[in-house]
């Protein structure tokens, strides 16, 4: 609707697997608009806040099977992490960013991202910026 409707600023894609079947498969807007580059099947573009709704929705799952509480410290089932100002830090603060993490104290470069315990450390070793 939103882009039938003209409210996207630039473009986005979807595609939903049902079953293991491609059944959703829509793209439009722009990938530049400034250079008139329309969106196709095959733009690429970045992911990161993508998960956010997936994750929220699976911790989601866990609260409501009374698995995990939104008030629960993450240094509870992730020792490590409840270090250098971070031993408060709760579910509902990293779901809310409230953490004080928008960034970490290392660099972190492509090659990184691909390296979950190189990524675990440098969370486990960051300051946050404010406290949670």
């Amino acid at each position: 609707r939103n882009f039938g409707e003209g409210l996207e600023r630039d473009g986005a894609a979807v595609a939903i697997y049902h079953r293991g079947k491609l059944v959703v498969d829509l793209w439009g807007g722009y990938a530049d608009r400034e250079a008139n580059v329309v969106w196709k099947r095959n733009t690429r573009t970045v992911l990161f806040s993508a998960t956010k709704a997936i994750s929220a929705l699976c911790i989601a799952v866990l609260v409501d099977r009374g698995l995990l509480r939104y008030e629960d410290r993450l240094a509870e089932f992730w020792p490590e992490y409840g270090c250098y100002g971070k031993e408060n830090t709760t579910v509902e603060d990293v779901l809310s960013h409230k953490a004080g993490l928008p960034y970490l104290d290392e660099e972190i470069d492509l090659l990184d991202v691909m390296d979950f315990e190189l990524i675990r450390k440098k969370i486990e070793r960051s300051r946050p910026i404010w406290a949670p």
